[in-house]
């Protein structure tokens, strides 16, 4: 899946996010370890 996002609305889903207390990276490493388990 190769979407492209425009930097200005990245910024603000990312800033959105962060005010949520939840950062971007740590939804992508917890849906990665999950997929990671899942596959053992």
């Amino acid at each position: 899946m190769n979407v492209r996002v425009p930097a200005d609305l990245k910024a603000r889903a990312t800033d959105a996010a962060r005010s949520r207390g939840v950062t971007l990276q740590a939804l992508v490493a917890e849906a990665l370890g999950a997929f990671i388990e899942q596959g053992r």
